[in-house]
């Protein structure tokens, strides 16, 4: 891949980062419906998954820590996958994330 698709893709995949992260601070009650119920601590993890996307979004604008920041970012998004099952699962609106 050449350097100029490694940095748009990078840099799109931040600004959606950053996006989310500040949903997470700005409107965080959007994404308690998403949350399952066998998981504690839903308000705690909302907020905490906004600060992990803001560090992935620099992470990946840094050369040096994009590899690691990659692999973390899959794991990441394995991790949230509960929370997205839950929502399909239980068919709440769109609306609420």
């Amino acid at each position: 891949m050449n350097h100029f698709n490694f940095r748009l893709q990078n840099v799109a995949l931040s600004a959606v980062l950053l996006i989310a992260a500040m949903a997470h601070f700005l409107y965080p009650e959007l994404f308690l419906p998403a949350m399952p119920p066998y998981i504690p601590w839903h308000q705690e993890i909302i907020l905490w998954t906004g600060v992990l996307e803001i560090l992935f979004a620099f992470g990946l604008l840094y050369r040096r820590i994009t590899n690691i920041t990659s692999k973390l970012l899959a794991l990441y998004f394995v991790a949230i996958l509960p929370a997205h099952f839950h929502v399909s699962m239980h068919k709440i609106g769109r609306a609420h994330v």
